[in-house]
């Protein structure tokens, strides 16, 4: 897997908040600046060879391959006693349903 470099201007909030809602971002100066930089054309999920095979998997499903593989392979840093007790301070707090499951008893 590449490097990605991560800066603020990188993350493109101007650029965001200059285009708005429903807005975008092809004609950006960041956007024609970087696109043409290593680090999106050295992703592997972007294949610049013009052949297609139907049964190829596309950028999508090859980048969500590898996002899949990065959570069930990640260990958190943080001590398992750590986390249980994070897990106790904050249970009684959540409320929503949707979120319920991420402080089990």
């Amino acid at each position: 897997m590449g490097s990605y470099t991560v800066t603020d201007e990188r993350l493109a909030l101007d650029s965001i908040a200059a285009a708005g809602p429903g807005g975008n971002f092809l004609t950006d100066p960041l956007t024609l600046r970087l696109l043409r930089s290593d680090e999106f054309f050295a992703s592997r999920h972007l294949d610049l060879s013009g052949g297609y095979a139907p049964e190829a998997a596309g950028m999508y499903e090859m980048a969500h391959r590898d996002v899949e593989r990065l959570v069930a392979e990640h260990r958190p840093a943080v001590p398992s006693e750590i986390q249980q007790a994070i897990r106790a301070h904050f249970r009684p707090r959540y409320r929503d349903p949707a979120v319920a499951d991420l402080c089990p008893l």
